[in-house]
């Protein structure tokens, strides 16, 4: 559970509920599997110094021969301790596999690759992923510069901040290591990803180290099943270790001679089920280092698998779908909009929804004092029986003791049967209600009246809100202080008020939440004030517990009768529409003697490594600490993450994710391979659930003490300094540590950790996102883009960002901004007018329409065109990925002498919020008298050299 990660002590060996032992192993079928067409999946070195030599453009079809293997161990372990092992040539497959020709012939190996310490090239393979992959056996003593994986942080007067979209470390594995498909084993970054990636294989070197471990995961690569799908094997042989219950995968060892394979996991011999090879026995091979008779089959061949399973092979019985609609039509929520646009939007997903054998089922309530509950008809029986409306309203009005008016199955209808009666219902709605004055919203009672419906199904919950919950059970308090003084504060931002705003207010939240992840019922919100306080810390309890999402819009509101934002209803509409997995128990396996410590994101904790997701959102992601319980001695460890579900059509699965780490005994390699934007998420992770205790000051500390401690130990143990005034005029750490202090000091800078935020909707929500998003998400969240768009963008598609600092822009630029958010179009006071005017059409910067708004299309305008395209493209990016647009703002202003954004246009609201949205983004300045990246620099050297 997110809002408050487990701690326990650490039981590897045990026996509990897995999703294998859900599964009737014993049903089998000797159907054969069937395979997807060719998917690269992952990345792996397994390159050898002898199959580089040759010039045959196929794969080499034999593995290395015992001396061969004796020798490149050999090699490994004598590298062991170089700093740049990982900065080794780059081979791009592309090149290699090419057939050779007259000119490509003389060229040297040399040309395929370069020895460099900065990061490596991505490629483009066949499936579009991008992927890299490094050979370990060239590397000598004559071509690796001892000192060049280190970097002087006082040398450099900004981050480098091109690393931020560098792609996570590579996983170098000795050659060999996967059963068959040698590039294609290790799981992209999108589905598993650690903070580093080799592990210690000594306790005391863990500590000495202070690297937290923990294993990030997206089960799900895009929100939709038939994009991206994974290699499937239906033939329902589902095979497991009968010790440790971790399920068949690329690293296994086959003894085909006694048909047997021993697990990777706890090492024990199992039996292969007769009918596992029963199709390859006409390959006649009993070559027991090939491994070849299993090499058609794809958990064998992919880390990430999925395996469909029937309805006899499973003890839980498939569900359908089952929706509930809290909405709320109070006169906030017509006031501002939300009412009108949520009606259409549900219209418009209805024939989206996913509803693969007719069983989706709808229900609407209405909330305000009191409830409204909405019997429908079926579309025959209205022109069967010339029924005159197609829905009936009953009026609740003793919310105390919610009850349903009618049965349940009369209000939560099959949506093909009702398609009519719900359309003309959502058509209706705001006409019923367009002269309501309340200003209460019972959402409580509300709640209850859904958990009626849902009992004994199961389902998902949607709520609509625009009023903080004021009547009945659950009614909140206002705890907003965003008026009060910062003299209300300690010196350190601790004062009392201040620091228990992100916890919950009232019990029944979370208790309802508990009641309803037993009946498999889970929660998804869509808040908006409109500049009212909503107590989201409060309200997110809900969707914490029960593995939903809470999306918060701050400034949606009509103009002119006209929804000013589109952003609400098009993710609406990608949460409706979007693939689900229902009761969904997510297995965490480690290698002996390594356990899950704790977890991060919106997910329930059954037992120790198993939890529950009553519907898994496709764009959730969550963390899990690991720790050792003590030494152990392996070349390798490895990390298998089991997700079993029912998709939305009935259909069981399970998805299976392996990930291989190499292990070290050399400290000076963990610091070489850590994932510096990974590490970044999970303390931010760790300081999310510690605001629910303690001040935003205290978090703010306990980050930054973190960030010592590493750049001590590596100071002590890296580069073993004794005299601390021989390191006065240098801060030497790993290049792969290079970013980590300007990403600490963006998350203590952020609105979830700042001290001079004063919109507690607006942390809570920071907070929530940090809990399920993805990596690539939170550094845009932390250290938003800036692209200087005025610039000649050249050849190439987007022009270079530049330093998150108001002295790197000019009031004659314009500038946009991508805050994951929001998309900010910064335009200077003194630019050019034959620019402006290419852009947006007007000449005079005061002639600008500020605010929420579009680029206008000037077909004749190649910088217009360029720019529409630019932010095009934006939105593209995680569209499929993750629920997320980002409207765009207009923005007109100049920098004064002191350095400060201040407004040219005369509409001081329209300034005041997009101003402090851009002047957050300046990271590296001094921003609300706080330290600038030079100066957070000096007290990190000053505290380590003490």
């Amino acid at each position: 559970m997110s809002s408050s990660p487990t701690k326990r002590r650490l039981v590897v060996d045990r026996k509990s509920i897995s999703t294998a032992n859900l599964l009737n192993i014993d049903s089998q079928s000797p159907s054969r599997a069937t395979f997807p067409s060719p998917l690269s999946v992952g990345m792996v070195k397994t390159f050898s110094s002898s199959s580089l030599a040759q010039p045959s453009s196929s794969r080499p079809s034999t593995r290395m021969s015992l001396g061969q293997q004796q020798l490149h161990n050999q090699i490994n372990l004598s590298t062991l301790s170089l700093d740049d092992l990982h900065n080794v040539p780059v081979i791009n497959p592309n090149t290699f596999y090419a057939p050779m020709t007259a000119a490509s012939s003389t060229e040297s190996l040399s040309t395929l690759g370069e020895a460099s310490p900065s990061p490596c090239e991505p490629y483009i393979n066949e499936d579009g992923q991008q992927s890299r992959i490094f050979m370990n056996s060239t590397a000598t003593l004559s071509n690796i510069n001892l000192s060049s994986n280190r970097v002087n942080l006082l040398n450099e007067p900004r981050p480098e901040i091109s690393n931020l979209k560098s792609q996570a470390p590579v996983i170098e594995l000795p050659y060999g290591d996967t059963t068959f498909n040698y590039d294609s084993s290790v799981p992209l970054t999108e589905f598993m990803r650690t903070t580093i990636t080799t592990v210690p294989t000594k306790r005391n070197m863990w500590k000495k180290c202070n690297i937290p471990f923990a294993l990030h995961v997206k089960p799900f690569s895009s929100l939709y099943d038939n994009k991206n799908p994974m290699p499937v094997c239906n033939d329902k042989l589902i095979i497991t270790c009968k010790r440790c219950g971790s399920y068949l995968n690329p690293y296994v060892k086959f003894t085909p001679q006694s048909n047997q394979w021993r697990c990777n996991f706890c090492k024990l011999a199992n039996n292969l089920p007769i009918l596992y090879n029963t199709y390859d026995i006409e390959l006649e091979s009993d070559d027991v280092n090939n491994n070849t008779m299993y090499k058609d089959r794809p958990e064998v061949n992919y880390s990430v698998v999925d395996y469909i399973i029937d309805d006899k092979m499973s003890n839980i019985p498939p569900k359908v779908l089952n929706y509930t609609f809290i909405i709320d039509v109070s006169y906030n929520s017509i006031k501002s909009g939300m009412l009108r646009k949520t009606l259409e939007t549900i219209s418009q997903a209805l024939d989206r929804i996913p509803d693969y054998d007719n069983g989706t089922t709808i229900s609407v309530i209405c909330v305000n004092d009191r409830l409204h509950y909405f019997e429908l008809f079926s579309d025959d029986d209205i022109e069967t029986k010339e029924l005159q409306s197609s829905f009936r309203m009953y009026d609740v009005f003793d919310i105390d003791e919610p009850f349903l008016p009618v049965p349940s199955d009369q209000l939560r209808v099959p949506m093909y049967s009702h398609m009519n009666s719900i359309a003309n219902l959502l058509s209706s709605i705001e006409a019923i209600f367009t002269n309501t004055s309340s200003l209460l919203f019972a959402l409580g009672p509300a709640l209850e009246s859904a958990y009626l419906l849902l009992n004994g199904t199961g389902g998902k919950i949607f709520t609509v809100i625009a009023t903080l919950p004021n009547n009945g059970v659950g009614k909140l308090k206002d705890r907003c202080y965003a008026n009060s003084s910062r003299n209300d504060l300690n010196n350190d931002g601790t004062g009392s008020k201040y620091s228990t705003t992100m916890d919950c207010q009232d019990i029944f939240y979370k208790e309802f939440a508990l009641k309803c992840l037993e009946c498999g019922i889970s929660i998804e919100q869509f808040l908006s004030s409109n500049g009212n306080y909503l107590d989201i810390a409060t309200l997110s309890c809900l969707t914490n517990v029960t593995s939903g999402k809470t999306h918060y819009y701050p400034n949606i509101k009509l103009q002119n009768d006209r929804f000013d934002d589109v952003r609400y209803s098009i993710e609406l509409y990608s949460t409706l529409t979007m693939d689900v997995s229902m009761d969904a128990a997510i297995e965490v396996r480690a290698s002996h003697n390594i356990g899950v410590t704790s977890s991060y994101g919106n997910i329930f904790e059954r037992s120790p490594g198993i939890y529950y997701c009553p519907i898994i959102s496709r764009d959730q992601s969550y963390t899990f600490a690991i720790e050792p319980t003590e030494d152990f001695v392996s070349d390798k460890v490895f990390f298998q993450v089991s997700v079993l579900s029912t998709m939305a059509n009935g259909e069981r699965r399970v998805r299976v994710m392996t990930l291989p780490l190499p292990t070290t005994n050399n400290i000076q390699e963990l610091y070489n391979k850590i994932d510096q934007r990974a590490l970044t998420l999970y303390y931010a992770q760790f300081a999310t659930f510690e605001m629910t205790t303690n001040s935003a000051a205290a978090v703010q500390k306990d980050l930054i003490s973190m960030l010592v401690k590493i750049l001590t130990s590596y100071s002590n143990e890296v580069l073993n300094i004794k005299k601390r005034k021989e390191c006065k005029d240098t801060f030497q750490v790993s290049r792969s540590m290079q970013l980590l202090p300007t990403l600490i000091l963006a998350l203590v800078k952020s609105q979830a950790f700042c001290l001079w935020s004063a919109n507690d909707n607006k942390r809570a929500n920071f907070l929530n996102q940090i809990k399920c998003t993805t990596i690539d998400n939170f550094i845009q969240l932390i250290y938003p883009t800036i692209l200087p768009i005025h610039q000649k963008m050249g050849m190439q598609s987007l022009v270079q960002p530049i330093n998150n600092s108001v002295l790197n822009c000019s009031t004659n630029g314009i500038y946009l901004i991508d805050n994951a958010i929001e998309l900010i179009l910064w335009i200077g006071a003194d630019v050019d007018p034959d620019l402006l005017f290419n852009l947006l059409g007007v000449r005079n910067p005061l002639e600008v329409v500020e605010g929420l708004t579009e680029l206008p299309e000037i077909v004749d305008s190649s910088v217009n065109c360029k720019v529409r395209d630019i932010i095009e493209k934006i939105r593209e990016r995680t569209q499929d990925t993750i629920v997320k647009y980002q409207s765009l703002y207009i923005f007109v202003g100049t920098i004064d002498d002191s350095n400060q954004i201040t407004r040219l246009s005369k509409d001081p609201e329209s300034f005041q919020y997009i101003a402090n949205i851009i002047t957050h983004c300046m990271i590296e300045d001094p921003i609300y008298k706080t330290d600038s990246y030079s100066d957070f620099l000096e007290k990190l050297h000053s505290i380590i050299v003490k």
